[in-house]
């Protein structure tokens, strides 16, 4: 950032660039330890803002599904209780609209990676 570039909302998308760099470090060690996802779901608050959706498609290379706003913890304990009682996965379903994958980790990701390496403490 230069001084002219240092705006309101360039310090927001840095901010939300280097969340979502930290979310994608870890969508990669849980892939590195059991298998590649081939989907991510993105819920909560932050999920519905398009910038952070644009954010999320850029830095994963794999499609970003967004739910319509909802209670997620409730529709998932009422369908595991569903589950445990009738001995099937119930099969509702949530709409939702799905990002196609990015183009991997892209700029910001790599100069998050960048830092990380350079300062191996900040990753502890």
């Amino acid at each position: 950032m230069t001084r002219g570039s240092l705006t309101p909302e360039n310090v927001t998308r840095a901010v939300v660039e280097g969340v979502i760099a930290n979310l994608a470090r870890g969508v990669d060690a849980i892939a590195k330890q059991t298998q590649p996802p081939s989907r991510l779901i993105l819920i909560g608050g932050a999920a519905q803002n398009v910038g952070v959706q644009t954010v999320v498609a850029e830095q994963l290379a794999i499609p970003v599904s967004v739910p319509e706003s909802g209670e997620y913890v409730a529709y998932g304990a009422a369908k595991q209780a569903a589950w445990a009682l009738t001995g099937q996965n119930p099969s509702w379903a949530a709409a939702s609209i799905t990002l196609e994958a990015g183009g991997g980790a892209g700029i910001a990701r790599a100069q998050f990676d960048h830092v990380l390496a350079e300062h191996p403490g900040l990753a502890d």
